[in-house]
């Protein structure tokens, strides 16, 4: 089931084919470092095809895949349920491959305008990296400001395997959407 389009993309759920590309996404260190992974997820086919398979017809809180139009897979990204202050997060990740072609930029807003069309949520908030360019040049594109900045640090027992994410929040209101739109 499509989600969204946009000129060159389409966002769509999670199907059970998806299980290899996920799998391999989720553990290439160089898409996962700046989400705490530096070796990458370590995450198997049967435990993707677990969370694909929990999975309904709801895009909030689930994998959403980024596609070509010609259907060729280029990453995930995710749309949070809305908080209670009003906040709806979203998270990408694409791969390497098909970074420096402004995929990223062209999936935020699409999200943007997705979640603004069809929720109630008055704020789109996302969280990358301080040191993630890329990312906060995405953010910015939109029309997003940092609000808040702080640094995540996992749990003790996952420690071996990651390291403190130094983040920044940003926000994009609906009414500053409205005003780029205008």
């Amino acid at each position: 089931m499509i989600v969204f389009q946009t000129e060159r993309l389409i966002i769509r759920m999670v199907k059970d084919d998806d299980t290899d590309f996920i799998t391999e996404l989720w553990n290439e260190p160089a898409v996962m470092k700046y989400v705490g992974f530096p070796g990458g997820l370590k995450i198997t086919k049967q435990q993707v095809s677990h969370i694909i398979k929990e999975h309904d017809e709801n895009p909030y809180d689930h994998i959403l895949i980024i596609t070509l139009q010609d259907g060729t897979r280029i990453g995930n990204t995710k749309i949070g349920s809305i908080k209670e202050e009003g906040i709806c997060e979203t998270d990408m990740k694409i791969a390497p491959q098909f970074w420096g072609n402004s995929y990223g930029k062209e999936t935020k807003k699409g999200l943007v305008d997705y979640i603004f069309k069809n929720t109630d949520a008055q704020i789109v908030q996302a969280t990358p990296n301080k040191q993630n360019s890329a990312s906060i040049k995405m953010q910015e594109y939109v029309g997003a400001k940092p609000v808040k900045e702080g640094i995540f640090t996992f749990p003790e027992d996952m420690q071996d395997y990651t390291c403190p994410v130094p983040y920044i929040i940003y926000h994009l209101t609906r009414e500053e959407w409205k005003k780029r739109l205008e």
